[in-house]
């Protein structure tokens, strides 16, 4: 029984839309942006490629340009889209971009320990997705597994 995973990044998206929800936090914001026109096309391509077709299981964050872009393949396939919370984005922990430091994207760089006061680091991202990662791929074998073993036909000796 062979597995093959597919990470997708989320389609492009809208550049413009945070100018209508400057009452929002920068996370909540984050969080809500959906993708431009050309984002949906983009996804809608993607998911008509040959390696996108008979897929079991489609998985997204929360965010709203993640499930956007996964709605194309989960719709192609026929199945449903499983958001999961602990697949979201690393959190700044600022409400807007210009209390992040000036020099944020060059210090995390050289520093995958590095975040702001309330914010998280890419190495407690990458150590979380991991985790669900081999999580969801342990879970999602031994249901494959179970299924496969108990529809077998047994002949008794």
């Amino acid at each position: 029984m062979n597995t093959t995973i597919y990470l997708i990044r989320h389609s492009e998206n809208e550049k413009n839309l945070n100018y209508f929800m400057t009452d929002h936090s920068l996370q909540l914001r984050n969080e809500k942006n959906i993708l431009s026109l050309n984002g949906e096309k983009k996804a809608e391509r993607l998911s008509l490629n040959d390696e996108m077709k008979n897929i079991d299981v489609v998985i997204s964050s929360k965010y709203v340009r993640a499930i956007s872009t996964a709605k194309y393949i989960a719709l192609n396939n026929g199945v449903n889209t499983n958001v999961i919370d602990d697949f979201d984005e690393r959190k700044f922990g600022v409400d807007c971009y210009n209390n992040l430091l000036e020099n944020f994207e060059e210090i995390q760089k050289g520093h995958p320990n590095f975040k702001m006061e309330n914010g998280k680091n890419q190495n407690d991202v990458a150590s979380r997705m991991y985790i669900n990662y081999k999580f969801f791929v342990l879970i999602y074998w031994r249901r494959n597994f179970y299924d496969w073993y108990f529809s077998r036909d047994y002949k008794k000796n």
